[in-house]
C-alpha cells in the first residue's frame, strides 16, 4: 500500500510541481526582459541646411546639440531611452539612418532640415526606424521671425511628441528650468 501511495504522490504532486518549476526557469531564460521596458536607442543626425543659407548654419549645428541634450535629459523621466552623443555622431560623420544603425546599433534616428523662406523659418523633422529604414513619423515646425532659441525649444517639444514621451506638469517645469 505504501508503494502505491508513493507512486500516487509522485505522479500527482511532485511531477506537476517539478514541471511548473522547469517552465518558470525556461520562461525566465528565454524572456529576460519580460517585465522591463524596451530600451530605445536614439541618434540625432545633423540637420540639412543647404537650402537655408549661411545664416542658418549655426541653427542646424545647434539643433543637433540641443536635441541630443534634451533627449539625454529626458532619461531621468524615461529611463528606456539611450542617446548617442552628438560628438560621436560628428566624429563618425554619420549621414544616414543605415549608417547610424551599422555604427551605433540604434533603433531610431531623428533627422530633418531647415529652410528659411524670407523672414520665416521652417524645420522639418522625421523619425526613422533604423532597422527597417522606414519613416515612422514626421512633423513641420514653422515660425515667423522667431529666434533660433525659440525654434530649438519648439522642435524639442515636437521630438517628445514623435517619440511618445509624456511628461507631467512638474517634470516639464523641471526640464524648462534645467
Amino acid at each position: 500500500a505504501s508503494h502505491v501511495r508513493r507512486r500516487w504522490l509522485l505522479r500527482h504532486r511532485l511531477l506537476p510541481a517539478a514541471a511548473a518549476a522547469a517552465a518558470v526557469v525556461v520562461a525566465a531564460s528565454l524572456y529576460p526582459t519580460f517585465d522591463r521596458q524596451q530600451v530605445r536607442h536614439v541618434l540625432v543626425l545633423p540637420f540639412d541646411c543647404q537650402s537655408a543659407g549661411d545664416e542658418s548654419a549655426a541653427l542646424c549645428g545647434g539643433l543637433l546639440e540641443v536635441l541630443t541634450n534634451r533627449l539625454t535629459a529626458l532619461r531621468q523621466y524615461q529611463s528606456a531611452i539611450s542617446v548617442v552623443p552628438a560628438s560621436e555622431v560628428r566624429s563618425q560623420r554619420v549621414q544616414s539612418a543605415d549608417e547610424a544603425r551599422r555604427i551605433f546599433g540604434v533603433d531610431l534616428v531623428l533627422t530633418g532640415g531647415v529652410q528659411r523662406p524670407g523672414a520665416d523659418l521652417r524645420v522639418s523633422l522625421q523619425l526613422v526606424d533604423a532597422a527597417k529604414l522606414r519613416q515612422i513619423g514626421s512633423r513641420l515646425v514653422t515660425a515667423a521671425g522667431g529666434s533660433d532659441f525659440v525654434i530649438q525649444d519648439q522642435v524639442a517639444a515636437v521630438i517628445e511628441e514623435l517619440l511618445d514621451i509624456e511628461l507631467t506638469a512638474g517634470q516639464r517645469r523641471a526640464m524648462a528650468v534645467g
